[in-house]
């Protein structure tokens, strides 16, 4: 499964092997997952997620997902099978650039479709998005306006040209072949002369302004009627599902498989993500306790909750059987109180029963 592909670091043309998870962003839980070889696009890939959740018998849910995954057969693979869908829409595409140009100048500064939590403006329009879907099927687009990062964007392409222009002028009258011109973009115009040489180069003003245009607008489009502000909570809500790839391959390690078989792979995928469920569950009972003043903000993550429950521990005592260590710590019966909803009592009992299940076991081999 390990083939060459293009990861989202950067990277290009690297052996990896791509993993899919679905994730509830509601519970906070990964439903499902799937490995694929690496050479395999996100974009042909949602089809078969679809298929893996209808087999699954996954009812009543949607799928958000991000520009890599717009196309039209994926949407109507989706509408197919009953599933709504929240994803953010590719700005290069030209029915897209036409929408976005149809809601211009009517939503950008009038205070009514400001959308406070995310500091920007958005709109909704009710419309078919394909010429060729007989079905006639109505799509909410929601286009959205963000005056910093569009100042921000405009800078940057300043600042590239700047520098684009400073490293044209040492090609000066030098012999350049067109096609290493061609990073430079349509930005600039050049002119050669007889020997082939770079005689003169200029800004593409034109093609600049019609660049910097589109700056800060952006497009979600869903399945289901909903306002601007609710598609673009939902849509943000897939960033815990990043979130779960940083803690896979951090948190877990998996950032590498170091394993030298497919069944060694699968295994340890599995474990993988049978860990991300127990930590997503432990997250959410640390969110639900965020504002207990017994334990400090800093202390209410996962790794600080579980190094400090690691210290409880049962050794073997030296007449025999298992017992608790040392007594439960003050933080540690805060933790277990207030954030799992176990008190000292309970945690005691469970302690305890463990032991005597140990000591049973141990007693059982011995006489066997």
């Amino acid at each position: 499964m390990v083939e060459f592909g293009k990861p989202k670091d950067g990277k290009t043309d690297i052996p990896i092997i791509n993993q899919g998870i679905a994730y509830d962003c509601t519970f906070r839980e990964p439903l499902f997952y799937d490995s694929y070889p690496g050479s395999i696009v996100d974009v042909s890939m949602i089809t078969h997620m679809v298929e893996k959740a209808v087999s699954y018998g996954y009812e009543n849910i949607g799928f958000i997902l991000d520009r890599g995954y717009f196309a039209k057969e994926n949407l109507f693979f989706m509408d197919y099978h009953n599933y709504d869908f929240v994803i953010m829409a590719k700005g290069n595409v030209d029915f897209i650039r036409g929408l976005i140009e149809d809601a211009m100048g009517t939503f950008e500064l009038e205070r009514e479709f400001l959308i406070p939590k995310f500091h920007l403006q958005g709109t909704t329009v009710k419309k078919k998005i394909f010429e060729d879907d007989d079905r006639d099927q109505i799509r909410f687009i929601h286009v959205y306006y963000n005056e910093l990062v569009a100042a921000i964007e405009r800078r940057k392409l300043e600042e590239q040209i700047t520098r684009w222009e400073k490293e044209l002028t040492k090609c000066l009258e030098k012999k350049v072949l067109s096609c290493s011109l061609d990073s430079y973009g349509r930005f600039f115009k050049f002119k050669f002369n007889e020997q082939n040489q770079l005689e003169s180069f200029s800004a593409n003003n034109r093609a600049i302004e019609d660049e910097k245009f589109w700056y800060g607008y952006f497009c979600i489009i869903t399945s289901s009627e909903m306002t601007a502000a609710e598609a673009l909570k939902l849509y943000k809500g897939r960033d815990s599902s990043e979130k779960l790839f940083m803690i896979d391959k951090s948190f877990l390690g998996n950032h590498c498989y170091r394993v030298e078989s497919q069944s060694s792979k699968d295994s340890k995928e599995w474990i993988g993500f049978v860990a991300e469920i127990v930590r997503n569950k432990i997250y959410t009972c640390l969110m639900n306790c965020k504002d207990n003043n017994q334990i400090k903000s800093n202390e209410l993550t996962v790794p600080a909750i579980l190094g400090e429950l690691e210290k409880i521990e049962i050794s073997r005592q030296l007449e025999g059987g298992y017992h608790l260590s040392y007594p439960l710590t003050k933080k540690q019966k805060i933790i277990l109180s207030e954030c799992f909803n176990i008190s000292r009592e309970n945690a005691m009992t469970r302690l305890l029963d463990l032991c005597k299940t140990i000591n049973a076991i141990e007693k059982a081999s011995k006489s066997s």
